[in-house]
């Protein structure tokens, strides 16, 4: 549902009403998981959440939390061209370092690194905090050497480690009933995003949400990934297609 600063009460008794965490986030104004904060169990998280993103606009949006992985669906002209299953931003123990020195290091990593590796830095928000504060950690705690610990829950500020290809995992009735959907919507080049506990299951079964279709998407999901041998080329082949059938166009 939405709201604005003057019914809060309303998304107060969202919350109430739905007995599980919700995200808040602005309705417009922002892109690319900014102003996102998820992980939100009480009122006074609540209350703070919105007032960030109030900053953003009148309207507020306050929704379910899904349980499940991220996944970038991306389709042209009603062709799958690749899935993306998008982890949350992780930071990697050394055995010794806190939280927030190695999160240092990883914003270090990101704006020094051999090459691309993130579109942003790790900011400290209240969807970290939430994130933490779920798993019992903080800033202070120093996590085992080599223990991965998740320090967001919304994926738009992850690294290419967080990303996988997973074109192969896909169950082909998503795959179809999600091109009828953009074709009948009328988008050409479409990013379908999914929350799925088991994308290998079809999409008329339980534990999968489609949470939006984004126009015009980015593409940078499908080059920072994991395993750079799994890269699906998707620039090129959107390229390739608009000048073999003389359509669309780059907007820049």
């Amino acid at each position: 549902m939405t709201f604005t600063k003057d019914t809060l009460d309303q998304a107060e008794q969202f919350l109430v009403e739905l007995r599980q965490p919700v995200v808040v986030k602005p309705m417009a104004g922002t892109g690319g998981g900014r102003v996102v904060t998820t992980g939100i169990a009480c009122n006074s998280a609540l209350r703070r959440a919105a007032r960030y993103a109030s900053g953003y606009g009148n309207q507020i949006l306050i929704e379910e939390e899904i349980k499940g992985a991220s996944y970038r669906l991306t389709y042209l002209d009603g062709k799958l061209l690749d899935v993306v299953r998008r982890d949350p931003p992780t930071v990697i123990g050394d055995g010794s370092s806190t939280i927030a020195a190695l999160i240092s290091a990883e914003n270090g990593w990101r704006r020094t690194g051999p090459g691309p590796v993130a579109l942003s830095p790790l900011r400290l928000d209240d969807d970290m905090r939430n994130t933490m504060l779920r798993s019992g950690i903080s800033l202070r705690t120093r996590p085992a050497a080599g223990q991965t610990v998740v320090v967001k829950g919304a994926v738009n500020e992850n690294a290419s480690r967080d990303n996988h290809n997973v074109s192969d995992a896909i169950h082909p009735d998503t795959v179809q009933r999600l091109r009828a959907l953009v074709q009948d919507m009328g988008v050409r080049f479409a990013g379908v995003d999914l929350i799925s506990e088991d994308i290998s299951r079809p999409l008329s079964d339980p534990g999968t949400v489609v949470s939006e279709v984004n126009v015009n998407p980015g593409l940078h999901h499908h080059y920072l990934i994991s395993d750079p041998n799994r890269i699906t080329p998707v620039a090129t082949l959107a390229l390739e297609y608009m000048i073999s059938n003389r359509t669309g166009v780059f907007a820049l």
